[in-house]
């Protein structure tokens, strides 16, 4: 892409480090050459084996290169070979354990510095309703002792940091939504909900400080605000406002943001003065994690588009 689409997409700071930035790719050459971008800015890259969404499906990328091993093998062995900082990957596993054993001892193999295991299969998006097998994550961490294994599913705060690491053995977790609702949620120090107002003005400091596109301001506002804005209604709707004015001038847009912040905060204040309460009105009940690992089987097997190359069934290439 251009210059100006990578000013947009990608910022950080010396403070945030160590850092990893992630590339979804299914071309060795395409891969390299992005990354190499940002390499002198990073201090490792990361590819995406992981997603399941319908846009990766499309793109044939992240979790859909599974059935493909030798090209991502091809992936992973041209950025350790031509890149100046360590490759990663992230990935989610097969429903047969003996296949997700292989994949990572070939991705290892292939030069992988460390891998990220997504305790659930590309079908088992919803977090809700399929629980994060732990089990084939302390599989895989036995299995490859020499690399470092970093858990991934079921990990909403510090507990569940504490009884992953237990239980599988990995060198560490990683959590994405839970951070997103709740930027506090793996502190040593635990916050109540009160605070999400507080965060997210200082996270919006952060981005007058390193600006990124707005459209990913508007989403951390619902993702931290959102149960408190599911009270106040015209504040969600001055938020919507702002995206609907298609402000694309951070000057303009974050004092509209930060107002809604400032005003979110106010109000939760009064709550607490008032009420004693700390928490914003449930919606619905919240979900427990399941009880049950995931039922696996049946996973259907997409078949390779044209001009892919690499099958399950195919050796190291």
């Amino acid at each position: 892409e251009s210059a100006r689409y990578r000013r947009e997409t990608f910022s950080t700071c010396e403070l945030d480090r160590p850092v990893l930035a992630q590339f979804c790719a299914n071309d060795p050459v395409v891969f390299v050459r992005a990354a190499k971008h940002v390499q002198h800015l990073v201090d490792g890259v990361d590819l995406n084996l992981g997603c399941p969404q319908r846009l990766a499906k499309q793109g044939h990328y992240g979790a859909f290169l599974m059935e493909h091993l030798t090209l991502v093998e091809e992936i992973v062995r041209h950025g350790v070979q031509e890149l100046d900082v360590p490759v990663t990957v992230k990935i989610r596993v097969f429903d047969d354990d003996a296949k997700t054993l292989d994949y990572a001892r070939r991705l290892r193999d292939a030069g992988a510095a460390m891998i990220g295991v997504h305790g659930r299969t590309r079908v088992q998006k919803d977090a809700r309703v399929y629980r994060a097998d732990w089990d084939i994550i302390r599989k895989v961490v036995e299995a490859l002792p020499d690399v470092p294994v970093i858990a991934n599913g079921n990990i909403r705060d510090r507990a569940d940091v504490e009884a992953c690491l237990a239980y599988t053995g990995a060198a560490a977790v990683m959590s994405a939504t839970a951070l997103l609702d709740n930027p506090t949620a793996l502190s040593l120090e635990e916050y109540p909900p009160e605070v999400a107002a507080d965060v997210m003005l200082r996270y919006l400091d952060l981005v007058e400080q390193y600006p990124v596109p707005l459209r990913m301001v508007h989403g951390h506002m619902h993702s931290t605000l959102g149960p408190w804005l599911a009270e106040f209604t015209d504040l969600r709707d001055e938020l919507n406002h702002v995206a609907r004015l298609g402000k694309s001038d951070v000057n303009v847009s974050l004092p509209l943001y930060r107002a809604v912040a400032s005003a979110t905060r106010e109000r939760v204040r009064d709550i607490v003065r008032n009420e004693g309460r700390m928490e914003p009105k449930p919606i619905k009940p919240v979900d427990p994690l399941p009880q049950i690992w995931p039922t696996k089987g049946n996973e259907p097997q997409p078949p390779p588009p044209a001009g892919v190359r690499g099958t399950w069934d195919e050796g190291p290439g």
